[in-house]
């Protein structure tokens, strides 16, 4: 895929999700300060917009991570069974904010979407537990 497709495909992937993409003229000074909010506030809303147990539960059936795979993610480690963490997901309306379980479904977030924008499992998932680290 080339550099344009892949910009072309984020781009319609975030467009799907309600953002767009527009161009503002900002003095030089202020453009690293500029991309760091605009960047919080897309963090932020795909925060509040994603992370709800029905969501997470799409996301897993979309991923379809087999046990081991999934331990990688989860705080349980090797005790950790996609069953039991569906079943659990099906029982709560919400989240606990900083709680391990939504630190869980950050990671599956993460690792969905890098898995869409075409990175390797293995790589996503090194780049979702870095991002997402367990307290």
């Amino acid at each position: 895929m080339s550099n344009i497709e892949a910009v072309q495909k984020y781009l319609n992937k975030m467009s799907g999700m309600g953002f767009k993409s527009t161009t503002f003229l900002i003095h030089k000074d202020d453009v690293d300060k500029v991309r760091s909010l605009v960047d919080k506030l897309k963090e932020q809303r795909l925060s509040e917009e994603f992370l709800k147990p029905e969501n997470t539960i799409e996301e897993m059936n979309r991923l379809n991570l087999d046990n081991k795979t999934f331990s990688l993610l989860h705080h349980f480690g090797s005790k950790a069974s996609v069953k039991a963490h569906m079943s659990y997901l099906k029982k709560i309306s919400a989240y606990q904010s900083n709680s391990q379980n939504y630190i869980v479904a950050q990671r599956i977030h993460q690792l969905d979407s890098l898995i869409l924008d075409d990175i390797g499992l293995h790589q996503a998932i090194k780049q979702t537990t870095e991002k997402y680290p367990f307290f």
